[in-house]
């Protein structure tokens, strides 16, 4: 499998993605790893914070995470 993970600061917003190739099987998972970091974001940050998630064209998957842009941890 190759992963590729990018972060950029969008004015207020923290937006990371995260992409794989699905790998030679193109075996898929159960979807609890993104039901836990949808939850986290959602204790974290509430209603301004949002995940999409969905298949890649031409195989994988593609994740994208978007959330308030915290500094110094305020």
């Amino acid at each position: 499998v190759t992963l590729g993970v990018t972060a950029s600061a969008e004015a207020d917003m923290l937006r990371i993605d995260v992409e794989n190739d699905g790998g030679p099987s193109g075996a898929s998972g159960t979807g609890t790893g993104l039901r836990n970091v949808a939850d986290r974001l959602a204790a974290r940050f509430g209603a301004a914070a949002r995940m999409t998630i969905g298949r890649r064209e031409g195989g994988g998957f593609a994740v994208s995470l978007h959330m308030p842009l915290v500094r110094d941890g305020c």
